[in-house]
């Protein structure tokens, strides 16, 4: 079509030429002309499609031989997603206790959290455009991105989620601040690294 849109009007503007001209034979000339370029427009070949060279991913295989198989995975970069996290923490009622109260409720020499944190729903999700990682696996818990299943394992976890009967999946989060009562009253608070775990439960051929 965009052929045509050239063409034509060269043929047009040719003929008119030969218009102007009293003798016929040079607005034959210049019609001739123009079907010349007609046919070299129409022979002109059309460029080929770019093709994607990059190959497929092969995922590896997953096999339980029919039975349930529970696998745990470390989340990776937790740290990069704290904000996303701080949207999980629920306020730990014992926080607020007295030392006094914490000692005759029995609960001593043990670590009492400022907050405990939403668990699920859990959500394992491939990161299509990783500029880092093909396999890249996001993981999600409530909604909120909160890091990554760590690059060696993810190819696996991806091939589990894409092609094995997952069951459930589910997470474990810890750490933040916390206390510690003794029970002669002394006390102590430190602040721990967060830290999360997935596990997928899941069968296979």
């Amino acid at each position: 079509m965009k052929k045509w849109k050239i063409v034509l009007p060269a043929l047009l503007v040719l003929g008119g030429l030969g218009g102007l001209f009293e003798k016929q034979w040079a607005g034959v000339i210049l019609i001739g002309l123009g079907v010349l370029l007609f046919v070299v427009f129409s022979r002109t070949k059309p460029k080929a499609p770019v093709r994607n060279s990059q190959p497929e991913t092969v995922l590896p295989a997953v096999s339980t031989g029919g039975k349930l198989a529970k696998e745990d995975y470390n989340v990776a970069g937790v740290r990069y997603h704290a904000d996303s996290i701080k949207k999980l923490q629920i306020a730990n009622e014992d926080w607020r206790k007295s030392n006094k109260t914490l000692i005759e409720e029995g609960k001593t020499s043990r670590r009492i959290y400022h907050y405990t944190f939403v668990n699920k729903p859990v959500r394992i999700e491939h990161e299509i455009n990783s500029p880092y990682d093909e396999n890249a696996m996001m993981v999600f818990i409530a909604g909120e991105h909160v890091g990554y299943i760590s690059n060696d394992e993810a190819a696996h976890v991806r091939a589990v989620m894409e092609t094995a009967d997952v069951k459930y999946v589910t997470a474990r989060l810890s750490g933040g601040e916390f206390k510690i009562v003794e029970e002669n009253g002394e006390f102590l608070t430190h602040t721990d690294t967060v830290r999360i775990s997935v596990r997928i439960a899941y069968a296979a051929p």
